[in-house]
Parts: C-alpha cells; structure tokens; sequence
C-alpha cells in the first residue's frame, strides 16, 4: 500500500521539481537580462541627457566670453580714440574754471555720452584722474568730483585692463560688472582711468537665448558669494537678490567643470552641467529636471521590455514536455548574459534552433546589437545634436541682431546649408495678395538664377511649396521620385531629398522655406525639428523687422505732432513777452528790445551757425548759433568779438552751440513753469469763487456772490448774470 502511494506522489514530486527548476532557469536569465537592458538604457539616456547639457553649457560658455571681449573691446575703442585724448588731455593740463578747461570738458563729456548711446550694455562712463583718483568726467554728472582711489579697478585699471567681477549694485537693483583701462597721452603717460559700469540685463537676454532643454531647464550665473546673478525666465525675479546653493554651485565656484545628478537650489532632482568662467570668475549652471531624462529612458526600455516579457510566456507554454531541452540553451543565455553584463558587449548566442528557445536567441542577440549600436552611436548623436543647438543659436542671434530682412535672408540660407551640408536652400515669402510664394533668398548659382527670373510659386499648387504655405504644414520628401506634390525644377536636377517648411508668425503662415539634399531619406527627425524650430525663428525676426520699421514711421509722426505742439506753444509764450532778448556787453546787460543781429534771421531759417570773419570795428566778426528745441528754432545766440579781426575756431563753435542747448532746455523748462503756474492760479481762483458761492442755499445771494467774484477776478467793470426762470439756467 506504501509503495503504491510512494512511486505516484514522487514522480509527481519529480515533475514538479523540473517544471519548478526549468521555469526558474527560463525567468532568472530572462529577468537578468531585462534588468540589464533597462539598467543600461537608463545609464545611456542619462549619459545623453549629460553630454547635452555639457555641449549647451559650453555652447554658452562661448557665447558668454564673446559677450565680455565685446565690453572689453569696446571699452579699448575709446580709450584709445585720438579725440577723446586730445580732449582730455587738454581738459587736465588747463587751469579750473578756464573757458578751454570747460570746452574740453564740454568735448569729452559729449563722446562719453554719444559712446553709451551706442553701447546700450554700459550704463555708466567715468573717467578718473590718473593721480587722485577723483572723477573728472562722468556720463553721471552727480558722481564727478567722487574720488576712487584705492579701489581695486582703479589701481589695476592704471596698470591695463582689468575686469571686476559680477557684484550686485544698490542703485540700480541688478548686478553690474565693471571694466578699467588706462588712458594715455601721446607721450605714452597714463593720464585718466576710463571706467565702464555695465548691466547684467543685457547678458541676462543672452543666457536667456534657447538651449532646448524645454520648459524644465534652466540656465543662470552665479557669483563667488553664491548670489543669483542672470539667468533664465523660470528663476523668476524674487531669486535675484538671493544667494543660492547646490552640488553644482560648490563645484563650478571650486574652479571644477563637470556634469551629473544632484539636488538643485530648490532642492529639487536635476541633471546639470556647470562651468567655471575665469573671466568673469562666476559659475554658469545648465540644469533640466531629472523626471524628463528618466521619462525618456523609460521610453527606450520598453522594448526591451517587451521582448522580456514575450519570450517568459512562450518558454512557460512548452515547459513541462521540453524541461530537459530547455535547461541547456537556459544556461548558456545565461552565462551570455553574465558575459555581457561583465562589458563583453561582442558576445552573442548560437541560433541552432527554429523553435522558441531559437527566438529567445535571436530576440537576446537582437537586443545585445541594439545596445552596442546605442553605445557606439552615443557621440554621434551627441554630435548631431550639438551642431544643431549652434546653428539653432546662430540663427537666433541672426533674427535678433538684423533688422534688414533682405540681409537676414541671406545669411539664414548660407548659413543652413554650410551647417548641414546641404545641396540647396531657398527661402520664400507670400505677397500682398498671398496668392504667390515669392522667392527672396536662394543659395548657389542656381538660387541667383531664379532670383534674377523673379521665381515665384503659387499658393496651394502643384508644388510643395504651394502645399505648405496653403495647409500651414511641413512637406517632407525623403524620395522626390515618390512625391505626388512637387515641383521638378530644372535649375536643380540632383535633389533627391526636401522638406518645405512653413514660416509661422502669430498664427500666420508668411512664406516658406525649402531646404534640398543630394542624398535619400537625409532629413531624420532630430534635424526635421531643429530645422522647424529655425524657420520659426526666421518667421519672427521677419516680422520684427517689419515691426521695428513701422515702429519707426509712428516715432517720426509723433515727433512731427511733438513738434508741431511746442513751436505752437512758443509763438503764443513769445507773444506775450516785450522782451525779445538780451545783450550783454563791457558796460552791462540791456534788453535788445527790436534790435538784433543781421545773421539772425539767416541762422534761423538755416538751422545752422553763422560766421561773420568781420572787416574793421564798425562790422567785428560775429558767431550766430540757432537755439533749437526737439529741431525747431526758438531764438539765437549771438557773439561778437572784440577788435577787427578774429578766426572763429571748432572749439568756439562748440561751446557755443553747447551753450545754446542748455539755453533752450532752461527756457523750456521756464515756458511749462510759467505755464502752470498759470494753471494753478487759474483753478485756484476757480475753487476760491466755487467755496464762496456754497456757503449759502439763497439763490439770490449765490447770483450776487458769482457776479461779484467774477467780476473781481476779470477785472470787468460791468457783468450781467440772468437766471431763466423757465429752464433754471444762468446767463450772462
């Protein structure tokens, strides 16, 4: 009875046993090598997302540097410039007070400020004696007479150009940056120290620039003493003022470069990059949060996944009748997979077999391709992708620093076709009627060719050109052999690959551009977006030059109405005036009364100065400057000199249309002083006979108030004032 029972339960037990063992054997190696698919697809999406945030950091590292050359250039330009030095030179070596000290003065206040009109990133120009320390000259006329001596950038600034770091400045609530750089004589001495403050804000717009790190990234600066200095829009502007601190800050301020996973300043999981900038001895910070870079590693595993999970179920559906043959081909998968897991990347497994066991071997060889493939293809992505962001950026600062659309048209389709190698690239607008994409911009002896035949295409026609700007939508043709839609232009018989894309600006389609290639299928998807992204680019710097254009014409037509005000304004103010100017001479001051100089006129009407050179005592040379307000003539100044002979120089003439200037603000600044001293009295007469005419409710008594009141105040010797009794209206 025992062994009757025995021999069942343990063949039964054996067989368990074997299914238990052969399915162990299939899931472990199955499970390994899933795990090891996930585990280095993960490593291999975050070693992308790495070495793009290091090419994004150096990309701007670069553009960073640039920036500061540029300040330090420009600051050399002027510095070095022969009549900022003559000038200056002429201001310190003549006596306090002197006419020439204050015409020199006069010289090289203008040039510093004509200099920070046009460099719009300095916001303050000083320049300091070489000796005291003290400013002699500022675009801040309240600093003048300030002495820096014993500053760092003073004494360094004596000795060659020197650059201090980013600090943050109280009086303009930003971080500024300052630049020194001595001035000297012809001699060789070092007379002044020119120093430049510049703003942040202008370099803040270029970290702002686009690195494709979407809406998690972000890019800033960030001083020694850990402050927020510049960066993108995400930080916000309450992070400005606040010191900030991460693996990343401590490192880049370590004077390290690198790249890795860390907890940002808000303590949240990000990939960065950081940089030490020696020249501005700061640290740039590129980071993009963690959760995007796992998300697309996520997406690489799922097929590896999926594999996985096929071959379990197949191998656990034949199992039971195949455990002996199973268990071999498990073993060498595994130790396949051990190998591979060990680095040997080269290792693959024999397919001997049709059957599932033969699948699993070729889904695991498949699978071990595709991960040296990804390895082996990392920096040529990584490549790809770099050369996209600057071309991408290149063509950003393109949009935003051309305000010709015509010049900007050329360089975009020279520089696209440089960048990506590319047969042919031209570009075309839609015209008034939007019933034409025009050609503006062709590249090669072809695209000349259709520029001087006025190539245009039709909107929605049988081109791909037409297609795109008629459905907003790209058109791509891998193999224009296949494509239904196209033009065959016979200017370019070796395309084999286009893609049309639309230019889009505030939800408009306002041409497109073609970009062709000698070669089949050459556009992948990483390029069809980065090219996107550019004509998008190239759409809006079009449409902001319109912009600037039109905003050009409505500044002059608001001039002219400015204008057009203040000369009426000034022939009522000067009609109300008996004096017309004065003259100032040995024995005093009088009024001219009608009398006036003969060039008067003449400098009024020319809007120009007038030279007399003069022949004797009874006609001595005369200078006659216009004074002019926002370009129209309100008066004249006119001088006289002593004796019969005198060459008026540059420097005269200067001064005195200096001098003529400060005149015209001063009078104008009377005339609305005068105006509204006008307008106060008048309201306050107004309010003095309102509050008398409320301290009664007899009707009588308000008319008797009123008319004496009004007649006060208007000196009338006689005022009616009648009260309708029908309609309850006073009249006068």
């Amino acid at each position: 009875m025992s062994t009757s029972i025995a021999g069942p339960a343990r063949r039964r037990s054996i067989r368990r046993t074997l299914v238990v063992f052969s399915l162990a054997l299939v899931l472990l190696p199955s499970l390994v090598v899933g795990a090891i698919g996930v585990m280095l697809g993960y490593q291999a999406q975050l070693q992308n997302t790495r070495d793009e945030l290091s090419a994004a950091a150096d990309l701007k590292q670069i553009e960073i540097d640039r920036w500061v050359a540029e300040r330090e250039s420009d600051l050399s330009v002027l510095a070095t410039e022969t009549g900022l030095q003559q000038s200056l030179h002429a201001m310190l070596q003549s006596p306090e007070g002197s006419p020439e000290r204050l015409a020199a003065y006069s010289e090289v206040a203008v040039r510093l400020r004509g200099f920070l009109r046009k460099k719009v990133a300095f916001v303050e120009l000083s320049l300091l004696d070489a000796e005291t320390g003290s400013v002699a000259v500022s675009t801040e006329v309240s600093a003048e007479g300030q002495s820096h001596f014993g500053e760092t950038y003073f004494e360094k600034g004596r000795e060659g150009l020197f650059l201090q770091p980013p600090i943050f400045d109280p009086t303009i609530n930003a971080p500024t940056i300052v630049i020194a750089r001595p001035v000297q004589e012809s001699a060789g001495e070092v007379e002044a120290v020119l120093v430049g403050r510049a703003n942040l804000a202008d370099l803040g717009a270029l970290i702002q620039a686009k690195t494709g790190l979407g809406r998690t990234g972000e890019t800033y600066l960030v001083s020694k003493e850990r402050f927020y200095l510049a960066g993108s829009e995400r930080a916000g502007t309450e992070e400005t003022v606040k010191t900030v601190t991460s693996t990343g800050i401590r490192t880049a301020l370590s004077r390290q470069d690198g790249a890795g996973r860390y907890l940002n300043y808000r303590d949240e999981e990000v990939v960065g990059a950081y940089r030490w900038l020696p020249n501005l001895r700061v640290a740039l910070i590129i980071e993009q949060s963690q959760s995007v870079a796992v998300a697309a590693a996520v997406q690489q595993v799922l097929p590896v996944l999926g594999v996985t999970i096929v071959a379990v179920a197949l191998a656990s559906g034949i199992v039971i009748p195949l455990t002996r043959r199973i268990v071999g081909p498990i073993i060498e998968l595994t130790e396949a997979a051990t190998e591979i897991a060990a680095g040997d990347l080269e290792r693959t497994v024999p397919v001997q077999r049709s059957d599932e066991i033969g699948v699993l071997a070729q889904a695991f060889n498949s699978m071990t391709a595709r991960l040296r493939a990804l390895i082996d293809t990392l920096e040529q992505r990584v490549a790809e992708r770099t050369r996209g962001l600057q071309t991408a950026a290149e063509v950003a600062r393109a949009t935003t620093s051309i305000l010709d659309p015509d010049e900007l048209l050329r360089q975009v389709v020279d520089l696209v076709r440089e960048r990506f190698n590319l047969y042919y690239v031209g570009l075309f607008l839609l015209d008034e009627k939007r019933e034409y994409a025009v050609l503006q911009a062709g590249t090669g002896e072809a695209g000349q060719q259709m520029l001087a035949q006025g190539h245009r295409l039709e909107v929605g026609g049988n081109s791909m050109i037409g297609q795109c700007t008629a459905r907003a939508e790209a058109r791509i043709a891998l193999d224009v052999g296949e494509e239904a839609v196209r033009f065959d232009n016979p200017l370019l018989p070796e395309t084999r690959s286009e893609m049309a894309l639309p230019l889009r600006s505030r939800g408009q389609v306002i041409g497109a551009v073609t970009v062709q290639s000698t070669e089949e299928s050459a556009f992948d998807q990483a390029e069809i977006a980065v090219m996107q992204t550019m004509a998008d680019q190239v759409a809006v710097g079009i449409d902001n030059a319109h912009l600037f254009v039109e905003a050009q014409d409505a500044l002059a037509e608001m001039e002219a109405i400015y204008q057009r005000y203040q000369r009426q304004a000034w022939v009522a103010y000067q009609a109300a005036r008996a004096v017309t100017g004065y003259q100032q001479t040995d024995a005093g001051m009088k009024p001219l009364a009608e009398e006036v100089l003969p060039e008067v006129q003449q400098a009024v009407s020319q809007h120009s100065p007038i030279i007399q050179s003069g022949n004797g005592d009874e006609n001595p040379p005369a200078l006659v400057v216009p004074v002019t307000l926002a370009g129209q003539p309100i008066g004249a100044l006119g001088i006289q000199a002593k004796g019969g002979k005198r060459q008026w120089s540059a420097e005269d003439i200067a001064l005195a249309e200096a001098i003529s200037e400060q005149f015209a603000l001063a009078a104008e600044n009377l005339r609305l002083v005068d105006e509204t001293q006008r307008r106060a009295a008048r309201e306050r007469l107004t309010s003095e006979i309102t509050a008398r005419m409320r301290e009664t409710l007899d009707i009588e008594m308000v008319l008797k108030r009123a008319t004496n009141e009004i007649g006060q105040a208007l000196g009338l010797a006689a005022l009616n004032v009648r009260l309708d009794v029908e309609t309850g209206v006073a009249d006068e």
